[in-house]
């Protein structure tokens, strides 16, 4: 975190979904997930300034600040917390939105912690949980980051061993549809409900440091993407022909990732593809 007086600027890091499993529905329109979620060097850039008012702008893509998370994010500490003063924030996205790969939540959590000190609110990591999943169910993940366990409806977190520095390569895809995620969802039957099983191997793999391939990964979206997203079947082939492995959704997508198996990453990549690599600690925000 590099702070100036009383500015901020921080990096707000993307997540994948190593695995991703749908145990069943808990209430009418939540579900109980379990999933090992890992974050990434790809990042957005935040600066926050202290200031009389309220101001979040994005400075390369025009995001409406009433439907940015980071101003919710504001305003439900401003309310809590019975909070005077404002503050002006300015993102630069290098996230895609709404792609899976968590660049609004990411945001939001890097939000309540860097408030958090700014304005002396005092409050526990716990304390930040319980607000994180009333904005949104990836947000307390980005509270820790790295390689964690994920349960319950994102609300259950617990650190795993992270792997050293892992080569990834991102299938960026725009889509545009309104609720993209409660579609997934609304999609979803008996059948694809799992028991956890794909995520405790990988837990289990993870523990013993034993040889980390795709092998190991799983998302339940895979499953249905076929059925909502252009292309699928061929976007996930043709990402799994330069990494050498399988391809995945992140959360519900549309975006896709595979990790390097090949002896060497390509220098040629061209956009939509992007290169990154998992982070441990240094991933968390903290």
């Amino acid at each position: 975190m590099k702070q100036i007086k009383n500015t901020f600027k921080l990096k707000s890091h993307a997540k994948i979904n190593l695995t991703f499993e749908v145990l069943g529905k808990k209430t009418k329109y939540l579900h109980e997930i379990i999933g090992v979620f890992q974050t990434i060097d790809l990042h957005d850039e935040i600066l926050f300034k202290s200031s009389s008012s309220i101001k979040v702008e994005c400075k390369n893509i025009e995001i409406p600040q009433k439907s940015n998370l980071v101003f919710h994010t504001i305003l439900k500490l401003k309310e809590n917390f019975n909070i005077k003063e404002g503050i002006h924030v300015e993102i630069t996205k290098n996230i895609p939105v709404s792609s899976g790969f968590g660049g609004g939540s990411s945001n939001a959590a890097l939000t309540l912690v860097t408030l958090n000190k700014l304005w002396n609110l005092n409050m526990s990591f716990q304390d930040m949980i319980d607000l994180g999943i009333q904005l949104g169910s990836d947000v307390p993940f980005f509270l820790v980051g790295g390689t964690s366990l994920i349960s319950g409806v994102g609300d259950n977190i617990e650190k795993l061993p992270s792997k050293p520095p892992t080569p990834f390569l991102l299938s960026f895809f725009n889509h545009n549809r309104t609720n993209k995620t409660g579609n997934m969802y609304q999609m979803l039957n008996e059948n694809h409900f799992t028991k956890g099983e794909n995520t405790e191997k990988l837990v289990k793999n993870l523990h013993n440091r034993e040889k980390f391939n795709s092998i190991n990964f799983f998302n339940i979206f895979n499953q249905i993407g076929g059925q909502i997203y252009p292309s699928f079947d061929e976007r996930l082939n043709n990402l799994s022909k330069i990494t050498g492995s399988n391809s995945f959704l992140s959360g519900s997508g549309p975006s896709m990732f595979s990790m390097f198996e090949k002896s060497e990453v390509p220098s040629n990549l061209k956009f939509p593809i992007f290169h990154t690599f998992s982070l441990g600690d240094e991933g968390s925000i903290k």
